[in-house]
């Protein structure tokens, strides 16, 4: 891990980094693809072909490397859980169930996965918040 200098969250830092992040036209415009993919082009998860395109969307515009021989296999698993249901339900078990596919262990992917489904309940977890995490726990030791 990476040691970050970083000034300890604040409304104004805040704020600051949400306008960085509404100017980043990179992540902007990934998002908005993803979001037009999961909420209005293909909001169920019913349909292997439709949660296959979204599977694939997300793993490359995030560069979450799941390997192209397990996609499909990573799709037929999210179909067999019913996810709409569980998402719906604010089912956070969800995350450790599609995480947990073939051996494999894709947390970020289903953190994302469920995000992009309902972003107001699903947290996002990937190496750049667990960097900030371990960053303010050193700093702040705000979790023993």
């Amino acid at each position: 891990m990476k040691n970050i200098r970083m000034e300890s969250p604040s409304t104004k830092s805040v704020r600051h980094f949400l306008k960085k992040w509404d100017k980043s036209e990179n992540y902007l415009i990934k998002e908005k693809c993803l979001n037009k993919l999961f909420k209005e082009q293909y909001k169920y998860n019913h349909n292997v072909e439709e949660v296959l395109t979204k599977v694939c969307c997300l793993n490359e515009l995030y560069s979450i490397k799941i390997k192209a021989i397990d996609l499909l296999g990573v799709t037929n698993h999210i179909v067999s859980l019913n996810v709409d249901e569980h998402i719906n339900n604010n089912d956070y078990s969800l995350v450790n169930d599609i995480s947990n596919w073939g051996g494999n262990k894709y947390y970020c992917f289903a953190t994302k996965f469920c995000s992009f489904q309902r972003p107001e309940a699903y947290p996002i977890y990937d190496q750049i918040v667990n960097n900030v995490l371990w960053t303010f726990k050193k700093k702040d030791n705000f979790f023993d």
